[in-house]
C-alpha cells in the first residue's frame, strides 16, 4: 500500500491500483432541450434541427411562424461567396458544404452543416455577406428564415441568440 493505493507486481513492472471508487449514479450533462422533440412547424412539418429544438417553446412561439419548410436537394446553393445573405438554413436532414475558393480557383470543404446547426450563421451576428459557400451536399429537408426576420427577432429571445452567438464562435474555429 502507498498512499492509500495497492500496488500490484507484474513482471518486473509496478502497477498503482487505484482504490475502489463508491459508484456514483450516473448524470447526463447533456443540454436537456425543453420541450418535447414532437415540435412541429406552422404547417405542421416536424423540426429536428438541434438548435430549433434547444430553445423554450417561448422562444420558438417567436421565430417559428417565420420558419419555412423546404427541401434542400443535391448540390442546391444556399449562399455565394461575397453576396447578400437572403436566408438562415436550419437543416433537419441532409449535409451543407461550407466551401472556401482559393486565389487560384480552386475550392475546399472547411466545414459541413447538419442538423446540428445553421447555414448562414452571418447573418444571426448581423454580417450581411458572408465569405463561404454554402451548398447542400446530402439531400435531405429543414427551415429557412429571412435574414430581415431573423435579425428582427433576434434580440427578444435570448436563448436562441445565445445558441447561435456559441455556434458561430465555434464554427469559426472550425474553418480557421
Amino acid at each position: 500500500m502507498f498512499g492509500g493505493l495497492q500496488t500490484a507486481r507484474f513482471e518486473d513492472a509496478t502497477v498503482l491500483r487505484l482504490p475502489e471508487a463508491t459508484p456514483q449514479p450516473k448524470r447526463d450533462t447533456r443540454r436537456q432541450a425543453s420541450h418535447s422533440s414532437n415540435r412541429m412547424n406552422p404547417e405542421g412539418k416536424p423540426v429536428r434541427n438541434e438548435i430549433l429544438l434547444s430553445i423554450p417553446d417561448e422562444e420558438y412561439d417567436i421565430v417559428g411562424p417565420h420558419l419555412e419548410y423546404l427541401s434542400l436537394p443535391h448540390c442546391l446553393s444556399l449562399h455565394e461567396p461575397n453576396r447578400m445573405v437572403e436566408y438562415a438554413y436550419f437543416p433537419n436532414r441532409g449535409l451543407v458544404s461550407l466551401v472556401v475558393e482559393t486565389e487560384d480557383g480552386k475550392t475546399v470543404e472547411v466545414g459541413v452543416v447538419g442538423n446540428e446547426g445553421i447555414a448562414g450563421i452571418p447573418s444571426s451576428v448581423g454580417l450581411k455577406k458572408s465569405p463561404l459557400r454554402e451548398v447542400v451536399q446530402i439531400a435531405g429537408d429543414g427551415f429557412r428564415i429571412g435574414v430581415r426576420s431573423l435579425q428582427k427577432y433576434l434580440p427578444s429571445p435570448p436563448e436562441l441568440r445565445n445558441v447561435l452567438s456559441r455556434y458561430a464562435v465555434v464554427q469559426g474555429l472550425q474553418i480557421s
